[in-house]
């Protein structure tokens, strides 16, 4: 067996450990349908317990969207694990500016605002920026299409210091997030 397979398998092994540990991220999320959890001891993107009735869910609309990066943000929020809640709940969309992330995005507030999920306040979208280049024409298209759906749009720049797992340095509209959300 290659170092490759061995680095898969033994993920897999620590994967499967946190799945079956009781107060896994799986377990401890109420009203969000269980997930496959790849938090590892000691990975940055660790948690805190999440708290017994989150103020706010967190839901990423597509993988990599910043999900866990931005329920790190304040300890009464949780990562919903790209599901919808289950019960009532108060819901923060993030996807990235990628064509996948605003393409989901656009399918998440479709299906939200069709009156399919009557249970669920969808108090805004942080959309991410994927690249620190400018958008091409298509994308800035598709980006107004999505942010003309959401309640309140929050937008945040690319972060080199993210992309290496540095939280020490916010990346700009964090600020602004902040104070918006915990405001209301």
């Amino acid at each position: 067996m290659g170092r490759l397979e061995e680095a898969a398998k033994a993920a897999r092994q620590l994967n499967n450990a946190s799945l079956q540990q009781p107060g896994s991220q799986a377990s401890r999320v109420p009203g969000v349908a269980a997930a496959s959890s790849t938090q590892l001891a000691g990975s940055p993107y660790q948690c805190a317990p999440a708290p017994a009735k989150p103020s706010l869910f967190v839901l990423g609309t597509h993988g990599g969207a910043g999900e866990t990066s931005i329920a790190k943000l304040n300890p009464s929020w949780a990562e919903a694990n790209h599901q919808w809640p289950s019960e009532p709940a108060n819901v923060l969309l993030v996807a990235r500016t990628s064509a996948t992330g605003l393409e989901q995005t656009h399918q998440h507030i479709a299906r939200w605002a069709s009156g399919a999920l009557p249970h669920i306040n969808i108090v805004g979208l942080v959309l991410i920026n994927d690249s620190h280049r400018k958008m091409p024409k298509p994308l800035a298209a598709l980006k107004k299409l999505v942010e003309a759906g959401a309640p309140k749009v929050w937008h945040i720049g690319w972060s080199d210091a993210w992309r290496m797992n540095d939280y020490s340095q916010n990346p700009s509209g964090i600020d602004r997030l902040l104070k918006d959300l915990l405001r209301s």
